[in-house]
């Protein structure tokens, strides 16, 4: 069973190069292509919960990021590096909140005949 083994694997192809020599350069070929995209495309599956959680996170501040520096004008962000952009959308958040919490505070109370209720 060997000997067929050896003489099939010997046996030399149309191409001059023998059955062994064939394979073996498809297995060099295939494996090159896949360290090729290995290299090229990130591949990278997280190993723990807390690993996919802070990925999630920072995509979603990442595109809410986005969103705020898509609301600002052109002319200013050609101006703008990464850490006045950080600072413009930060003062941009703490406005907001401030608005929220004073909305809030407006809604949380009403006013009947001068006193100040809690609602429900």
């Amino acid at each position: 069973m060997d000997q067929d083994a050896e003489a099939i694997l010997e046996h030399e192809t149309s191409l001059g190069l023998r059955v062994w020599q064939l394979m073996f350069i498809c297995l060099g070929s295939v494996l090159a292509v896949v360290v090729m995209l290995c290299c090229c495309i990130r591949f990278r599956i997280p190993r723990t919960k807390q690993d996919i959680e802070a990925d999630y996170r920072r995509k979603r501040l990442t595109r809410k990021f986005r969103e705020r520096l898509d609301c600002m004008n052109n002319t200013d962000i050609d101006e703008m590096d990464l850490l006045k952009a950080l600072d413009r959308v930060r003062q941009q958040c703490l406005v907001e909140a401030q608005k929220s919490s004073r909305n809030e505070v407006v809604v949380n109370f009403e006013y009947h005949d001068g006193d100040v209720f809690k609602s429900a």
